[in-house]
């Protein structure tokens, strides 16, 4: 096995102790491999390239974050190719860019902006092509953040998230079958958070969870998907879910006041229903619901609690 641990940090205190605009690369081919990196300051770049098998990367404590970048205005970039990888990606700052792209089957990819609280202006993506791969990118605290996860193949499963902040932009893109995903936004306000998937047998949700005026979007293509879409304790939060193919499930729930849903299935012997219960449900005062299902033997099953709430409801066939 071979281990290699490189420290920005380290490398500069040698020159200077006030050294800053630090460029760090590493690349490694072969497998069973352990490599970390850190940086400190402002304006740093760090690119890593791994190509192989069952390599992993980590920081030089071995802790969480395999590259972990601190200070402002940073770029990360990494590269992995090859199968049975695990990859674990930190940053802490503000408008930092980090991006992580992995090529193989089986591997492990984790990229965060944690530790440190109202970071801004941050960009996180994830990148996977393959199957049964895993990845998680999110940011733990701040606003204007931007978080990608897109994964292209079969049997993949990725979460997208953004918590405790404002304006955030959470995005998550799937393209294969039997995959699952999910993009979520936390006690957030004026966040966004999106969920696209293209295939068969896929099951992913959007939603926010506390906060108000936020967006959570489903978009689903193909048959016998499941898609959730919810919005609960919050205000003026809008949900929308459109599933375009046959015996598709869609799931819904709403609390709060002056909320908005609009819930579009196209195609035949698709159904709506709660998250947990047989009914969607919409709960709270001033919310109003849009409900289009266009085809054949499609079901629904809805109901609204509150006053002053408004559902309209249309179905038909081809």
């Amino acid at each position: 096995m071979k281990k290699l641990i490189l420290s920005a940090l380290a490398a500069a205190t040698v020159c200077t102790v006030y050294a800053q605009s630090n460029t760090l690369s590493l690349s490694q081919k072969g497998n069973d491999n352990q490599s970390a990196a850190t940086q400190k300051g402002k304006a740093n770049s760090l690119t890593m390239s791994l190509i192989g098998n069952s390599n992993i990367t980590r920081d030089v404590n071995n802790s969480f974050g395999p590259a972990v970048q601190k200070g402002n205005g940073n770029t990360g970039s990494m590269a992995v190719t090859g199968d049975n990888n695990q990859v674990y990606f930190n940053e802490n700052g503000v408008n930092n860019n980090l991006t992580l792209s992995m090529t193989g089957n089986s591997n492990l990819g984790f990229i965060y902006t944690t530790d440190e609280v109202n970071k801004t202006g941050n960009q996180v993506a994830l990148v996977q092509v393959g199957t049964n791969n895993f990845g998680s990118a999110g940011v733990a605290s701040g606003s204007y953040n931007e978080i990608s996860l897109t994964q292209v193949g079969n049997s993949n499963s990725g979460t997208a998230f953004a918590e405790s902040g404002s304006y955030n932009e959470v995005r998550v893109k799937q393209i294969g079958d039997n995959n699952n995903g999910g993009a979520s936004t936390d006690n957030s306000n004026s966040s966004h958070a999106t969920l696209t998937q293209t295939g068969n047998y896929n099951y992913g949700f959007a939603g926010s969870i506390y906060g108000a005026s936020n967006q959570a979007s489903v978009i689903q293509t193909g048959d016998n998907n499941i898609g959730e879409a919810f919005s609960i304790s919050g205000s003026y939060n809008q949900v929308s879910l459109t599933q375009r193919g046959n015996m598709n499930e869609a799931r819904f729930k709403q609390d709060g006041s002056f909320n908005a849903a609009n819930m579009l299935q196209e195609g035949n012997s698709n159904k709506l229903a709660g998250l947990a219960s047989p009914y969607a449900i919409q709960q709270g005062n001033g919310n109003a619901l849009t409900l289009t299902q266009t085809g054949d033997g499609n079901v629904l099953h809805f109901g609204q609690m509150g006053n002053n709430n408004t559902a309209t409801v249309m179905q038909g066939s081809n």
